[in-house]
């Protein structure tokens, strides 16, 4: 099942590991490195489902993840976070994200993402 993603992550490798994995498993992905441009993705209509890493270039992450449900209030917002870096992820109960990932884990990412959508799609 082939699902549309934004993926929204600063950092240009990490980004484009994410793109490919996605891609590889069917998936219509978008992607930009910008806070900014993400929100004006969302508001044109880009894909309801956005996946990104747990700082945004400059923003606070818990104003980012606001604007987006603003934006998008049916987006589902999934972050990926290091577990290796100091002081592990902020916000991990932030109630405007849906879902939480270590970064390294991204089959296990796609497969949840993959049954949570469809079973909301089948309800």
């Amino acid at each position: 099942m082939g699902l549309d993603v934004l993926v929204v992550d600063s950092c240009t490798e990490r980004r484009g590991t994410y793109v490919k994995r996605l891609a590889a498993l069917g998936w219509s992905v978008q992607s930009t490195g910008s806070a900014v441009e993400a929100l004006r993705l969302l508001a044109e209509g880009g894909p309801a489902l956005v996946l990104t890493y747990s700082s945004v270039d400059g923003h606070s992450f818990h104003e980012f993840a606001e604007a987006i449900k603003r934006v998008r209030p049916e987006a589902e917002l999934v972050v990926y976070f290091d577990p290796a870096r100091p002081g592990g992820p902020k916000g991990l109960d932030d109630p405007y994200v849906d879902d939480w990932f270590p970064s390294w884990d991204a089959g296990a990412m796609a497969a949840s993402l993959v049954g949570r959508l469809s079973g909301k799609a089948s309800a």
